[in-house]
């Protein structure tokens, strides 16, 4: 079962596959949860906002995080070497895309 977990939680780490994103739409959210319902893996998803200000929170979550999914238009800077990037210039367009390519 995939879970979606926000500030200030932070959830054992298990065996899904775990996925902070950074700076997504709404919509963006909202899709992404509708292809979890269907999708074959397990995920834990950690949503972060930049008006969230708690630099802290994101660095114990980051550690623990498979794959960090930064949006193009953040300037949010994270303490990892797994990021890659989303928007409408770059390869993956949304969050969605990456986990479609990591769920098949």
């Amino acid at each position: 079962m995939t879970r979606f977990i926000t500030y200030p939680d932070i959830v054992d780490k298990e065996s899904n596959h775990t996925v902070t994103i950074i700076d997504a739409t709404v919509n963006e959210i909202e899709d992404l949860a509708f292809f979890c319902k269907v999708c074959e893996k397990d995920y834990d998803v950690y949503l972060y906002k930049q008006d969230l200000d708690d630099l802290n929170w994101l660095g114990q979550i980051a550690i623990n995080s498979d794959k960090i999914l930064v949006n193009e238009e953040s300037t949010v800077k994270v303490p990892n070497n797994n990021i890659e990037l989303f928007g409408k210039f770059r390869q993956i367009k949304s969050p969605i895309d990456y986990f479609q390519k990591v769920d098949s």
